[in-house]
């Protein structure tokens, strides 16, 4: 019981030591980008306290993450098994959902969308992951789990399509039946500005779905884990926490957390599939 309680108590201090640090670095990183590059003086207006709590807050989950899941990347050095977690979360999840809003022509994409923001959180990221894998150095490495690189390519492919194909399917009828509740309801996208948008906003999720499964083979699925833990913990550790960061920017909260559910259920669906095809090749393999 005294280890448990340890334990617990020493991953909540690493969880607040790295929101401290890297929640500051990417308020610091926004205001310097602010006022030498685009020349804006005093406090940037989108930077708000709330932004900055929430910033925080995110922060927390993603070390939490890191402690659930990324310490399972087959990876020996730990600030490079810590640079894999952020950059996988960042190829499936922070800049599918980031150049998604890239044709949207709302107010609301006006103020989120800018590509000085995407330069300076990937930034804060790579500097976060830094930090991860100092605050872990001592996380002992785990082994590699065998798997058939014909299967895994299979179930990379298959995740990448249907990701997508579900997101579309579930956002088109929500625009039919209710259309706030739709992407293009909640960005408040033109109907002008429609056709490309979805076309984008589609497009990047064949990323997301390749490197969700990327990202389950070399965490839970590496350490003989669920399928379901593995998708209940990135949905809300990892990917909800950039979707509800837009209500933030404007976003209507009802709206943003029916999408917000979508998305998990779509992550669960694809992490499921995965795992049966991994399943049936190491099946076929013994």
């Amino acid at each position: 019981m005294k280890e448990r309680t340890k334990l617990i108590y020493k991953v909540a201090v690493n969880c607040i030591i790295f929101a401290v640090c890297a929640g500051g670095l990417t308020t610091l990183t926004h205001m310097l980008c602010s006022r030498y590059i685009l020349h804006e003086h005093g406090r940037p207006e989108f930077l708000s306290t709330s932004l900055i709590l929430y910033s925080c807050a995110d922060k927390i989950l993603m070390a939490l993450g890191y402690y659930l899941l990324g310490r399972k990347i087959p990876v020996k050095n730990p600030v490079l098994r810590s640079l894999t977690y952020i950059g996988l979360h960042w190829i499936s999840n922070f800049l599918p959902q980031f150049m998604g809003l890239a044709f949207a022509d709302g107010p609301i994409a006006s103020i989120a969308f800018r590509m000085t923001d995407l330069a300076c959180d990937t930034l804060t990221l790579i500097v976060s992951g830094v930090i991860l894998g100092m605050l872990y150095r001592k996380e002992p490495c785990k082994e590699l789990r065998k798997a058939d690189q014909r299967t895994a390519g299979k179930a990379i492919a298959v995740s990448a399509i249907l990701f997508p194909v579900f997101i579309m399917a579930a956002d088109q009828f929500m625009a039919f039946a209710h259309r706030p509740f739709s992407s293009v309801g909640a960005m408040q996208v033109s109907d002008q500005a429609m056709l490309p948008f979805f076309v984008n906003f589609y497009s990047w999720f064949l990323l997301s779905g390749a490197f969700i499964c990327v990202f389950y083979i070399l965490t839970e699925y590496n350490d003989n884990g669920s399928w379901l833990r593995f998708a209940l913990k990135y949905s809300l550790l990892l990917w909800t926490p950039v979707v509800m960061i837009m209500v933030l920017f404007g976003t209507d909260f009802i709206a943003t957390s029916v999408y917000a559910l979508i998305f998990i259920v779509c992550i669960l669906i694809i992490c499921f599939v995965a795992n049966k095809i991994l399943s049936s090749g190491s099946k076929d393999r013994n």
